[in-house]
């Protein structure tokens, strides 16, 4: 009279598969595991950089200069993108990760998606170049956290 999967214990080798795994919800819950994670760094990241960053050193004098733009919008958003993906991709497990499509679905659909919700949310507001520089930040992240991820897994196996 136990609960939970009578297929795999607790001790069972790491990376083995399992009933669980097999089933659809199993992918669904990786997914969202991965998401979650992206979620959690994209919003820690905003928070700082809107209260570290910009609170302390934006000024609409410093906003007129592109390159304290780039210093205090598109930088951090390149950083916290990449970290995102990588946060995304690391905890999305096997055996799922094998799937190429599937994994790169869990580490790109939130800071893709946080983009696109942004440039509408701002979308009266924003010119040529706000959509062009925070949309090649946002790409550029998400190329440097996938390349991370590639790289930790190479130097894993």
């Amino acid at each position: 009279m136990g609960f939970g999967s009578r297929g795999a214990s607790r001790y069972d080798l790491p990376g083995t598969r399992s009933r669980q795994d097999e089933s659809r919800s199993a992918s669904v819950f990786a997914l969202m595991k991965s998401w979650a994670a992206a979620i959690v760094v994209l919003v820690l990241g905003g928070y700082l950089q809107g209260t570290v960053l910009f609170e302390n050193l934006a000024g609409p004098e410093r906003l007129e200069s592109f390159g304290w733009r780039l210093l205090l919008l598109h930088l951090p958003a390149t950083l916290w993108a990449g970290l995102a993906t990588l946060a995304a991709a690391r905890l999305h497990r096997e055996p799922f990760r094998t799937s190429s499509a599937q994994h790169l679905l869990a580490a790109l659909a939130v800071p893709l998606a946080s983009q696109v919700a942004n440039l509408a949310y701002l979308w009266g507001s924003v010119v040529a170049e706000g959509i062009w520089m925070s949309s090649l930040a946002v790409l550029v992240g998400c190329v440097a956290g996938m390349a991370a991820d590639m790289a930790l897994d190479a130097r894993d196996t």
